[in-house]
């Protein structure tokens, strides 16, 4: 049975199109990604914070939601960058979680501290399905580290889709105090 919401714990993020290419047979609806290296504070086995600047996860989102266009265009995809800005040590959804995804394999323990922990809106019967992607690779990147203190975005927005997700998250990376997102109505008669 296909879950309705999932969320994807990703620490290793330049193998996800392993799992993604994928997921369209475990989830129906939506899917959350979460990135651990941008929890604020890891638990135990899970790994330490990678980066150490907002805009050093630009280029990690472009390839996320790369591979969301070409492995999951059907699905509802957002990547949760709230513990990026705000270190919001808890991961909070919309929707409730039906199944939870690891990109590495954890002892059991560590997985249900881990959901216990950090996810705050998870049904009861949730499933958990772990998929090992191998070791997780990072690279030192030479990153644009720009950070403006108010950024201005504007476009149709028409029908929201994996480009816009992405620039509505360099947008929120990006802007140290204010984001302004103006958005243009399209009337047809």
């Amino acid at each position: 049975m296909l879950a309705k919401t999932g969320l994807l714990i990703v620490s290793n993020p330049k193998q996800i199109h392993k799992i993604l290419s994928s997921i369209h047979k475990q989830v129906k609806n939506t899917l959350y990604i979460q990135l651990l290296s941008a929890l604020g504070d890891p638990l135990g086995a899970f790994q330490p914070v990678v980066f150490n600047t907002w805009p050093k996860f630009s280029k990690t989102l472009f390839n996320i939601y790369s591979q969301v266009a070409v492995h999951c265009n059907h699905l509802d995809v957002r990547v949760l960058i709230s513990g990026l800005k705000y270190n919001i040590p808890k991961i909070n959804t919309k929707s409730p979680i039906d199944l939870v995804i690891f990109d590495k394999t954890y002892k059991k323990s560590d997985i249900e501290q881990f959901i216990k922990g950090k996810i705050n809106n998870i049904t009861e019967k949730f499933e958990i399905i772990t998929v090992d992607t191998g070791k997780a690779e990072f690279e030192e990147e030479n990153i644009d580290e720009f950070l403006a203190d108010h950024v201005v975005l504007g476009g149709t927005f028409d029908r929201i889709h994996v480009a816009h997700k992405f620039l509505l998250s360099e947008v929120a990376l990006r802007s140290k105090k204010i984001a302004t997102v103006c958005v243009k109505t399209i009337v047809l008669f």
